[in-house]
């Protein structure tokens, strides 16, 4: 009996365990403030000459990676920049092309 018990207690903690992990995997990234982000993504997203409409930080393959939404002259786009400063992905929405910077 009480074995079974703790089989019952152990199973109903990993089933919430599992469900509280799922739920924290669809929220959607932190957007962070233009001021609040390192000097070298500033810059470059200083020098797209865009506005910035949201900046989203999230973390890749253990690097931490800005994705901006800007627009310019009537088009958006989406650029990922490193925390290097460095452009690692352009996506233009209003031509739905894309280009990617190396």
């Amino acid at each position: 009996m009480k074995s079974t018990l703790r089989l019952l207690v152990a199973s109903t903690g990993l089933c919430l365990a599992s469900a509280a992990f799922a739920a924290d995997q669809g929220q959607p990234a932190p957007t962070v403030d233009v001021t609040q982000l390192p000097a070298p993504v500033q810059t470059t997203l200083k020098q797209e000459g865009a506005r910035i409409d949201r900046v989203e930080q999230q973390t890749d393959s253990g690097q931490t990676v800005y994705n901006a939404t800007l627009s310019k002259a009537g088009k958006n786009y989406s650029v990922r920049v490193g925390s290097d400063g460095k452009v690692m992905k352009r996506e233009e929405s209003a031509a739905g092309s894309q280009q990617k910077s190396n």
